[in-house]
């Protein structure tokens, strides 16, 4: 069973803190397994098109490009279905304090349950 973790959010602009937890998560689920998600909206709050945004992730923190996916709702689960094994997956989002009511299912904090099942 593969387990993905999602750290979803607008990173506008992504910055050290974003990059300490992106650092955390891949020492727990490692490099290939865990994906920054986020859009291409840009309005007041969200300046950055996903291009920048992943350019400075890149650039500035090393992430790989193929660790940054975009999508239009990035706390929304059901728009990642086709990326990913949907019976042999488990999908693990990550919040920050001020963002866990945007993400839906159980919420865990600390550690995930022993025996976690796939998103399907």
């Amino acid at each position: 069973m593969r387990i993905v973790c999602i750290y979803p959010g607008r990173f506008n602009p992504f910055h050290s803190s974003h990059y300490a937890v992106y650092k955390y998560l891949t020492s727990k689920f490692g490099s290939k397994n865990v994906y920054i998600v986020t859009s291409d909206i840009v309005k007041d709050k969200s300046p950055f098109t996903f291009k920048e945004k992943a350019f400075i992730m890149n650039k500035m923190f090393k992430i790989p490009y193929s660790n940054i996916l975009q999508k239009n709702e990035p706390y929304k689960a059901e728009k990642l279905t086709s990326e990913f094994d949907p019976n042999n997956t488990v999908l693990v989002y990550v919040s920050t304090e001020k963002d866990p009511g945007r993400t839906v299912g159980r919420y865990f904090k600390g550690q995930l349950p022993k025996n976690p099942k796939p998103y399907k």
